[in-house]
């Protein structure tokens, strides 16, 4: 069963176990500021474990779901990418050839440019996957993927 988003920067690791969230009581989701980090819900593959949802907002990288996660050895630093942006054209209303520019300046990246005829692209190289463009988008044409760790 794929996942409902991302792992929040608390779970972005290199680990063999499959869902390190199993019987934690998600102090990350407690303490998220921007309240992005949700829980798989009963009868998911993945019920429990802790995944970013940027209906609302993005992350903001503060690090406070590593610093109070009991399950993960907190690293050094935090990881470069959360995930990675994707932008459905076929909802995204400038390739539909409608004015809109709503993620224009939400990126602090500048990972989304505007071809000459308006239409954005994304910069996969520049984006972290914060999610701070997919809120503002009025017809939900963004989404970030996580990278799927092994027993997924």
């Amino acid at each position: 069963m794929l996942p409902k988003g991302p792992p929040p920067p608390c779970l972005v690791l290199d680990s063999a176990q499959a869902n390190p969230c199993v019987g934690c009581d998600a102090p990350c989701v407690k303490i998220c500021e921007p309240r992005v980090i949700g829980l798989h819900p009963e009868g998911h593959g993945l019920a429990g474990r802790a995944y970013l949802e940027f209906s609302t907002a993005g992350c903001t990288w503060c690090g406070d779901c590593r610093e109070v996660c009991p399950r993960v050895p907190p690293p050094k630093d935090l990881p470069q990418r959360i995930g990675m942006l994707l932008l459905d054209r076929h909802t995204c209303m400038p390739w539909q050839d409608v004015v809109c520019m709503s993620c224009r300046d939400v990126c602090p990246h500048q990972a989304i440019h505007f071809d000459e005829r308006g239409r954005p692209q994304v910069e996969s190289a520049r984006c972290d996957g914060c999610g701070l463009c997919v809120a503002p988008c009025p017809v939900s044409a963004f989404r970030v993927v996580g990278e799927i760790l092994p027993g997924d």
